[in-house]
């Protein structure tokens, strides 16, 4: 519940004794929800006394919050901060000497705005404090609106303190704290004796409509996906966040002792230069530096020198690089265990070498690999097979220092149930055919 302030009469105070003096050191923190624009000021706080010490309120516009003072009329503003009605805003002034700060907030998670000037004027120790008003003897200037979890200090706190304060329900900092009224079920302070007055007319308390305390949601990373080149040795790593972060900075450590790359978007690419197993580690951090950090470990095999040309790795990434076009997720040899029908699953062999060389060094090499389409129907696992075939049949892979025959098509095995396998969702069993392809490299000393 909070303190719904709908009529001059609402305002509270609190005179048994002399509030804390602005000039000796201040802090007065709040959340404020406008109920209406009044178009005329709108009193938040006010310490008042023989004269005014210090009102925080909006100005004449009926939205622009300002701490007023005797010597500074207009008040101290928060640059161009406003009060939209109807949302919640954080609020909080603190004053030393004659220099007031305001600092405005929107929401949980808003940026603070803040704006520093004069405050001077006034008696030097106010009479009494009342909130959602000017004084109990004066009805003018009031609140249309809701006011929570305001809180006194003898002190000036720092912004790091006052945002800590704004995220709960329960004062952080007690040292110099003179009173702390929650506002969300009746007027007493929480922290000591100072219970405020009602006014004439009772403060009404609004049931589930408390401000959302917490402050700024932290990013989280979801999910941290890879995949890696092999025939470049070079990894892609996405990092997926639950709230689509914008301005946020993303920072990559590849696990190899190289300097991490910093972006301002969500995946990057590093090339590696040794085979070995890394841990990757990325870590987002949003505009109000809050962060978050997921790893997940990469595996890579650089190609080798020398004889590399008929390396059977990119045998095996010109295949995959075929297949990336299909319209269904490749799943390469693994299937996860909640996949997405329809897919296909990639298997190669190893190859067979031979030679056609007098000398009786190896020059052309035998690759076959397997394809099994995966459906919940049968008509899509043909479209799946249908897609694949489209991708490799009758095509000359490109192979760093191989020339390449066209793919062939070897043998199906024809659509059929996976029993091995029983979705829980309908009790049936997914359906899949098997498709082995061939195609012959040479290196390029000698074409077929």
């Amino acid at each position: 519940m909070t303190a719904r302030f709908s009529e001059a009469s609402d305002r509270v105070s609190f005179t048994a004794e002399a509030p804390p003096a602005p000039g000796n050191g201040l802090t007065f923190v709040c959340w404020v929800r406008l109920h209406s624009d009044r178009n005329d000021f709108s009193t938040l706080m006010r310490l008042f006394g023989a004269s005014t010490t210090l009102t925080l309120c909006t100005v004449a516009d009926g939205v622009t919050p300002a701490a007023v003072s005797v010597g500074n009329t207009n008040g101290v503003r928060a640059g161009a901060a406003v009060l939209t009605v109807g949302d919640w805003y954080r609020v909080a002034v603190t004053v030393t000497g004659t220099t007031g700060t305001l600092y405005v907030a929107s929401g949980q998670d808003g940026p603070v705005i803040s704006g520093t000037g004069n405050v001077s004027g006034g008696s030097t120790t106010p009479t009494g404090l009342a909130l959602g008003g000017r004084a109990p003897a004066d009805a003018t200037q009031w609140l249309d609106g809701d006011l929570a979890y305001a809180r006194v200090w003898s002190a000036v706190l720092s912004q790091a303190e006052i945002e800590d304060e704004w995220k709960v329900a329960s004062p952080q900092r007690t040292s110099g704290l003179w009173a702390s009224w929650p506002l969300t079920a009746d007027l007493t302070d929480d922290f000591g004796p100072r219970d405020l007055v009602a006014g004439s007319t009772a403060v009404d308390f609004l049931v589930n409509d408390e401000p959302p305390l917490g402050g700024p949601t932290p990013p989280v990373i979801t999910a941290l996906s890879a995949t890696v080149n092999h025939s470049s040795a070079t990894a892609t790593v996405t990092a997926e966040d639950a709230q689509g972060l914008t301005g946020a900075d993303y920072v990559y450590d590849w696990g190899d002792g190289s300097s991490p790359t910093v972006a301002s978007v969500n995946t990057a690419s590093h090339t590696y230069t040794a085979s070995g197993l890394y841990a990757v580690l990325v870590t987002v951090t949003d505009s109000s530096g809050l962060s978050d950090s997921a790893a997940t470990a990469i595996e890579i095999v650089v190609p080798t020198g020398g004889e590399g040309s008929r390396a059977i790795s990119l045998h095996y990434q010109a295949i995959v690089g075929l297949l990336s076009g299909i319209p269904m997720t490749l799943y390469e040899g693994q299937v996860q265990s909640q996949p997405s029908f329809p897919y296909a699953v990639l298997f190669a062999d190893t190859g067979t070498e031979e030679s056609t060389r007098f000398t009786g060094e190896s020059d052309r090499m035998d690759y076959r690999f397997q394809v099994t389409s995966v459906g919940l129907t049968a008509e899509s696992v043909l479209v799946v097979a249908d897609a694949v075939r489209s991708a490799v049949l009758d095509v000359r892979p490109v192979i760093a220092g191989r020339v390449c025959e066209r793919i062939d098509h070897e043998i199906s095995i024809p659509v059929r149930p996976d029993e091995d396998i029983t979705l829980t969702d309908s009790g049936r069993h997914p359906m899949f055919a098997v498709d082995t392809y061939h195609f012959v490299t040479y290196d390029t000393q000698r074409e077929p």
